[in-house]
């Protein structure tokens, strides 16, 4: 089964529906981070008053939620639609910038359209491989900053996947692909350059060694992208960004990846402020595949 891999596009004005028509997937999967999430105003003030990141993220998660949760939902009816003119299935998923609200309208989105699936409701099957979803962010408790909506305690963040384990089908299933947000942890797909730590997630990671799926795919980490083959027998996916031009096709029998680029306008302010992030860069072609 081939699968195109959305992760992260963040507003971007992409080419989703030419990618569908040039790849020919069986599936398109979004793994979350899908509207915008700069409201340049807010981030323009933030770093005139010396507040920088830190500074933004809480003034807009905070002081101006609902300007931005109306900034995410314009922009996330922009970028959906044109998937909306395809038959092919489109699985998505809420990550760690949605607000409540905005994690609402997708849902109601996702029923509304005919070939979509909100995953965090529940589990999709497919030609016998069912997907199963999981958005939420375990935030480490070390971390001295304010939480996006979708980071939350690891007790929740294992409640909430627990509840979807529960969900799962176990007649007539060939294979179990886990879809997340966040990559597992302490893996080749989690490992921050320009931090020197591994950020992923370890209520992932023990889904991923407990025998149940054969593969994850995620996100979240834009520098982390590339395969992870585990000695436990599953291997892993983070796609990237979209938002930083990078999208990948996923063959799950081949247990292969081809990377996409072209996906987005490059005249996109979004995508050159995120493209051009002060942050170590490195060329991963070589060992990631």
């Amino acid at each position: 089964m081939k699968l195109l891999v959305l992760s992260d596009p963040h507003g971007a004005k992409w080419r989703a529906l030419d990618l569908v028509n040039r790849t020919k997937p069986d599936l398109v999967i979004i793994p979350g981070d899908i509207p915008s999430s700069i409201d340049y105003p807010v981030l323009f003030y933030s770093f005139l008053t010396g507040g920088g990141r830190r500074g933004y993220v809480r003034q807009v998660y905070q002081r101006f939620l609902n300007r931005l949760t109306f900034r995410q939902i314009r922009t996330a009816k922009r970028i959906l639609t044109q998937l909306t003119e395809t038959d092919v299935p489109v699985l998505l998923l809420h990550g760690n910038t949605e607000t409540p609200e905005t994690r609402g309208w997708l849902h109601l989105y996702c029923r509304r359209s005919p070939n979509f699936h909100w995953l965090p409701e529940s589990t999709f099957v497919h030609e016998g491989i069912q997907f199963v979803g999981h958005g939420w962010v375990d935030l480490d408790p070390a971390f001295n900053r304010i939480a996006t909506p979708g980071e939350v305690e690891s007790e929740r963040a294992k409640r909430a996947l627990n509840r979807m384990l529960l969900k799962m089908k176990k007649k007539h299933i060939d294979q179990n692909i886990l879809i997340t947000h966040a990559p597992p942890f302490g893996t080749d797909i989690d490992f921050l350059p320009h931090k020197g730590y591994n950020a992923g997630s370890k209520i992932v990671k023990d889904a991923m060694g407990s025998g149940k799926f054969s593969l994850v795919i995620s996100g979240h980490l834009h520098e982390s992208w590339g395969p992870h083959y585990s000695n436990e027998g599953w291997w892993g996916i983070n796609a990237g960004a979209v938002i930083e031009d990078r999208a990948c096709l996923v063959d799950t029998e081949k247990e292969d990846v081809t990377w996409i680029k072209n996906v987005v306008t490059k005249l996109d302010l979004s995508y050159m402020l995120y493209k051009n992030r002060v942050r170590v860069k490195f060329d991963k072609t070589k060992s990631k595949g």
